[in-house]
């Protein structure tokens, strides 16, 4: 009788293939890396991945999920110590200029790869735009936050805020993992932080 597999063991095998695959879809690219080049990588059978993956792209959006699903959930246990939006806003720039640059570069290149190969497909595309759409709503909560209290000004668009933060943070993903500069990553996060404040915080008549 072959011993049971625990949900422990298999969570932990399904997180290895996930680590694994970011580094072959990093290293060679999302659509040279084959199930083959990931296995191998990991000195797994093509069996052992299928297992808990029906295809390399399913391995992809898994990989984007838990990598959306860990940030939200940081960003949301911070946001709960955090009374003000201009605080929540200004962690936001913090969370995302501090994170590992080796690691963003990674994931950068393998982001973008796929996000070009999804756009030539319907259903994928909707995925990334239900995605985007959901980010964007993200930092447009903490932009209407901060205009019902007080703290930003009324005229703005929070959903304009939203799609123009998130665009910063593509553009830099997409910018720094061909370029490699981490200190000017930082300076360029923190000048993008200045000029967007100046715009929340400053009356049209000013």
């Amino acid at each position: 009788m072959s011993p049971k597999v625990t949900d422990e063991y298999k969570e932990e095998k399904r997180s290895q293939i996930l680590e694994g695959a970011l580094h072959c879809f990093a290293l060679k690219g999302y659509q040279a890396t084959t199930i083959n080049d990931i296995a191998q990588y990991l000195n797994l059978s093509k069996g052992a991945i299928y297992t808990y993956f029906s295809s390399k792209e399913e391995i992809y959006i898994q990989l984007m999920e838990e990598q959306t699903r860990h940030s939200n959930n940081e960003i949301r246990g911070q946001f709960q110590t955090l009374p003000t939006a201009e605080e929540k806003l200004h962690f936001l720039f913090r969370y995302f200029r501090q994170r590992s640059f080796n690691c963003m570069r990674q994931l950068g290149k393998v982001y973008y790869e796929f996000w070009l190969y999804s756009s030539r497909k319907d259903e994928l595309q909707r995925l990334m735009d239900h995605r985007y759409q959901h980010a964007i709503s993200q930092i447009g909560e903490v932009i209407a936050e901060g205009q019902r209290n007080g703290e930003f000004r009324r005229d703005v668009n929070d959903q304009f805020v939203g799609s123009l933060f998130w665009i910063l943070r593509d553009g830099s993903l997409l910018h720094f993992s061909v370029i490699g500069d981490e200190q000017m990553y930082q300076n360029v996060w923190r000048e993008a932080e200045e000029m967007l404040f100046s715009y929340l915080l400053t009356t049209p008549d000013a």
